[in-house]
């Protein structure tokens, strides 16, 4: 749950869908107002990779965030072009997090979603602009599922 609320405050920071300013994404607001500090403001789509010293690199433009460095999300990844410019934040939940209840609890501050669209073991729901995107996917592989969301930089699509 702790995950579900970190990741809904990154969300609602940072996609308010009333405004949709997707390209100039907007960091976690804290009470401080402090200088950026790598803690406490997530990377930002469209925006240079300023933190790599906290995460693991996987590959020269995917970054594996250390564990619990934004709010205890089971994973976070970054992916970045060849100038580590951030496309997109791929956050994984834990296989408790139920896919219905998130998209109600994405809808009630985004709207409703783009589209919803459902195939086999896979389930999607997105929320657009043209500009960026957002989107919960869950799917099941054997007796696992898998929960996660994708926040995604449009205008800089390798």
């Amino acid at each position: 749950m702790a995950a579900f609320l970190f990741i809904a405050s990154v969300v609602l920071g940072l996609l308010s869908l009333a405004t949709l300013g997707f390209v100039a994404v907007r960091a976690v607001r804290t009470k401080l107002r402090a200088a950026p500090n790598p803690t406490t403001e997530p990377p930002r789509v469209g925006e240079p990779f300023r933190y790599p010293f906290l995460a693991r690199r996987i590959d020269d433009t995917t970054y594996e965030l250390r564990h619990f460095t934004f709010g205890g999300a089971d994973r976070i990844r970054v992916l970045t072009d060849s100038a580590r410019r951030v496309l997109a934040l791929d956050f994984q939940y834990a296989d408790t997090t139920t896919f219905d209840q998130m998209v109600s609890d994405y809808a009630e501050t985004l709207g409703r979603p783009t589209g919803i669209r459902s195939s086999g073991h896979r389930r999607r729901a997105y929320w657009e602009n043209g500009r960026t995107r957002f989107e919960l996917i869950n799917w099941i592989v054997g007796d696992h599922r898998v929960m996660m969301s994708r926040l995604t930089d449009l205008l800089h699509r390798p």
